[in-house]
């Protein structure tokens, strides 16, 4: 892979275009790389940046393995980014996209603290596109929202008269979220979203456990759906999952006793299994 010589004729410094995949490892070992792989192929899609002269994924994989090994963190942090390619005129992509060299920092200790968060209208214009641009609109609404008070923010999105005219709630600056209805339903928004690996992940062990009733991909989900919410949670894959105690003035149920701490238990439990069938 390339390093950084050339980056003031490429799009990625010129313009923000690029996109990106975060995953964690364990050792030398990455978590569901195949899979991060795919969904980082798939912005490049999304984002024009033609993927023909990238490297194959094993080369990039052996890449990652050997900063991961020169590192020594027992839990790491991985950051993959693919630039939006050299340019002549400024504006439009003349080729030659690179894979940088893995951004490999220690494994954050996780967190269980329940978060609050702040609603606000807007987001990401193309989320299920992983765009490193877009991001850094979402680190300002951030720290604004932390400086009034919240943890991080959810974001809705007006969508005139669908809904009975309630607003649709996508996700937070960089996590998806899922609730969890009074009936025993568990509950996510399908679109304007970006579809996670780690969000897939809780999705196919809540309903092979059996422990909800009804697990929903909803097309959109609205903020009349609030009252009748008695737990929420944030996924992603550094932070994994993460109660949340309040949505704007809504309150919701945390602790042991909760549905939540079962599907925390449950990505942990898939967490090591993973891991301990690859010698890690």
């Amino acid at each position: 892979m390339s390093g950084y010589n050339g980056l003031d004729k490429d799009l990625l410094i010129i313009r923000g275009k690029g996109v990106f995949a975060t995953m964690f490892a364990r050792g030398t070992t990455i978590f569901h790389f195949d899979d991060h792989w795919r969904r980082l192929l798939e912005s490049c899609g999304g984002a024009h940046i033609a993927t023909s002269s990238l490297p194959p994924k094993n080369s990039v994989l052996a890449t990652i393995a050997v900063s991961l090994w020169n590192k020594g963190f027992s839990r790491s942090a991985i950051r993959l980014i693919v630039t939006g390619g050299k340019t002549r005129d400024g504006k439009h992509s003349a080729g030659s996209p690179m894979v940088l060299p893995p951004m490999i920092t220690r494994m954050p200790k996780p967190t269980n603290t329940p978060l609050k968060l702040q609603l606000r209208y807007g987001g990401r214009r193309r989320p299920e596109i992983k765009m490193i641009g877009p991001y850094a609109d979402c680190m300002l609404d951030l720290e604004e929202a932390e400086s009034e008070g919240y943890d991080d923010v959810l974001y809705y999105e007006n969508v005139g008269g669908v809904g009975g005219g309630f607003d649709a709630m996508t996700e937070t600056t960089c996590a998806n979220i899922f609730y969890v209805l009074r009936d025993t339903i568990l509950v996510t928004p399908q679109s304007g979203v970006l579809q996670g690996v780690t969000r897939d992940i809780i999705l196919r062990l809540a309903v092979s456990s059996g422990i909800f009733k009804r697990v929903l991909e909803l097309p959109k989900v609205f903020s009349n759906m609030l009252p009748d919410c008695i737990e929420a949670f944030r996924s992603s894959s550094i932070s994994g999952i993460v109660p949340i105690r309040s949505i704007g003035p809504y309150k919701f149920q945390t602790g042991n006793d909760t549905k939540t701490q079962i599907v925390c238990k449950l990505y942990a439990d898939h967490v090591n299994q993973y891991f301990k069938d690859r010698g890690a």
